[in-house]
């Protein structure tokens, strides 16, 4: 691995990004201006593969990435370092070798949550009272090994009296790939959430690491200012801390080009590096990469109920102890405690300095009545589910926001995690059940973070925060 620019350019750009009242702030970047900023030039890199391919060895680099992946029979450090040192091309130090539980009881309806009993239950509705449905926001889907029938997603939205779904392919044909059930629960829940929002898919054949990243950075590349939903995760452990360090500069990438990424905790609760089949115990305690890494909104999940009419009853920590299920929360093992992960709950006598996992949370026992290819009516669930409820409700705010003549949200937590302390109404607060672990709390905490939206409060909420930081900016500034 090759780091090629230091941390601190995207960290200072990143600072004046998202500090309200920066002239900065929401300025957001192309992905070719990020690419200017970030990494070594492609000319370099040529330099470096023909040096490169003169030892035996190859690279595997993306604009943008202030690293590059080294593969070959015949990769040892020297080699790496004489041919580093002929292109012009700096080498740092750490180079990676690439060889290839109480709970309430829930209420939701027969058959399932309609798109109805969603937009009632999360105080969706007023947006869509006002015309607001997601257009002008494009919403990309990173699945692996998954994909899609139209023909289960036309079904979906002719019962519920939606407009059809259509889907961009943004890397396979997905359309080609074997559905599982993922894919098509992704999509026809931030439909039914976000209507008017484009749909880009990147599914990918080949779930292995490596493929996952150069998918997920082609789609980060692709469409700065985008809402990134992905549902697919892995113990931080499995990952390792040079992929860990990979990932979070790749979702720094997405935070400077105004992208807001919404990522699954994990469903084994706080055992996120759990082997199936086996117990639980102290060893698989732990979370999962993506959702812990920072720049990324971690998403738990909820029993959501509902009263006769739709409306919100309340919601408690989604476990099932029996099948060690669970809405996945806990620390970090390879992330220090970002700056912005502040407010009542989330330091206390549990916290070691890392990362705290998850963010925010919604509905994943309860289940959305959807279709599935092969499946017919289901009810969907798990953080798989949770995760595009908030991509699609993350569509509406940034068109409420547009409306204002305001940014889009762009990475969501330093707004979230502020808002949550200054109007606790945006959110519900979860005091009901555990993570098989971690219990519920007032205010924050490791099974369900902030809570579930109060979406109609939320969108005021976060318009407010951006107008007192322009005002505070502007007196500052003077």
């Amino acid at each position: 691995m090759l780091a090629a620019r230091p941390h601190d350019v995207a960290g200072a750009a990143y600072a004046r990004l998202y500090e309200p009242g920066s002239s900065d702030y929401g300025r957001f970047l192309s992905s070719g201006e990020f690419t200017a900023l970030i990494g070594p030039s492609a000319r370099l890199v040529d330099q470096f593969r023909v040096e490169l391919a003169q030892r035996g060895m190859s690279a595997d680099w993306q604009a943008g990435n202030h690293w590059i992946v080294v593969q070959g029979h015949a990769v040892t450090r020297e080699r790496l370092q004489d041919a580093a040192n002929e292109a012009g091309l700096p080498v740092s130090a750490a180079v990676a070798l690439d060889s290839q539980a109480v709970v309430s009881a829930d209420f939701v309806p027969v058959g399932g949550l309609t798109p109805a009993h969603l937009a009632r239950a999360y105080n969706i509705a007023p947006l869509h009272g006002m015309g607001i449905d997601g257009t002008g926001e494009t919403v990309v889907v990173v699945v692996p090994e998954d994909g899609y029938r139209q023909a289960a997603l036309d079904v979906f939205t002719d019962r519920h009296g939606l407009p059809p779904i259509s889907v961009t392919d943004g890397w396979d044909d997905s359309a080609a790939i074997e559905p599982i059930g993922e894919l098509e629960m992704d999509l026809e829940v931030i439909h039914a959430i976000a209507p008017g929002a484009r749909l880009v898919v990147f599914a990918s054949q080949d779930g292995r690491f490596g493929p996952m990243l150069r998918m997920l950075g082609a789609a980060v590349a692709q469409y700065p200012g985008a809402i990134v939903s992905q549902s697919f995760s892995n113990c931080e452990a499995t990952w390792g801390l040079i992929l860990a360090r990979q990932v979070e500069a790749l979702y720094q990438r997405a935070a400077l080009q105004g992208q807001s990424v919404f990522s699954s905790s994990g469903d084994n609760g706080a055992f996120g590096c759990l082997d199936e089949g086996d117990v639980p115990g102290e060893e698989a305690v732990g979370v999962r990469l993506p959702a812990s890494a920072p720049y990324v909104t971690a998403v738990g999940g909820t029993y959501l109920s509902v009263r006769t009419d739709g409306g919100y009853r309340n919601e408690a920590a989604w476990n099932g102890p029996a099948l060690t299920e669970g809405s996945g929360g806990g620390f970090s093992l390879y992330y220090p405690i970002p700056d912005w992960q502040e407010g009542p709950g989330v330091r206390t006598e549990l916290s070691n300095g890392q990362r705290q996992v998850p963010d925010v949370a919604a509905d994943a026992g309860g289940g959305m009545s959807i279709h599935l290819s092969g499946h017919g009516w289901v009810t969907g669930g798990g953080t798989s589910q949770a995760v595009p409820i908030w991509a699609g409700i993350t569509a509406l705010v940034n068109q409420y926001l547009k409306r204002q003549g305001l940014p889009p949200l762009g990475f969501a937590n330093p707004a979230l995690y502020s808002v949550a302390e200054s109007h606790p109404d945006a959110f519900h607060d979860i005091t009901i059940g555990t993570n098989l672990l971690y219990p519920t709390a007032s205010g924050y905490d490791m099974a369900t973070g902030l809570g579930s939206p109060n979406v109609w409060q939320l969108a005021q909420a976060l318009a407010e925060y951006q107008r007192a930081g322009a005002m505070t900016g502007s007196a500052g500034g003077g």
